[in-house]
């Protein structure tokens, strides 16, 4: 596997957790069914977290819940693990 198409697989993992982030978000303002927590972490932890981390940014989302923020940080390091486990290998 090349190094561009880990390149863009990653961007592809975390343009994909960032739209999972912001859709949840808008569920949240509809009062709809919402993305689990579980598998808001699990983008996360694939390598998504960069994208994670701007949608919560930009929207606002999961930034005041402390629960959701105490299984993110682990999730973040597991998944800039993964990045640069991809990246390297």
């Amino acid at each position: 596997m090349t190094l561009e198409y880990r390149l863009y697989l990653l961007g592809a993992v975390n343009i994909a957790a960032f739209l999972v982030f912001v859709w949840d978000k808008i569920q949240a303002k509809r009062g709809k069914r919402r993305t689990s927590e579980w598998r808001l972490l699990l983008f996360t932890m694939v390598g998504g977290e960069l994208g994670a981390v701007c949608a919560m940014a930009l929207a606002r989302h999961k930034v005041s819940k402390r629960s959701f923020l105490w299984k993110f940080y682990p999730s973040f390091l597991v998944g800039a693990g993964a990045n640069y486990a991809v990246l390297t290998i």
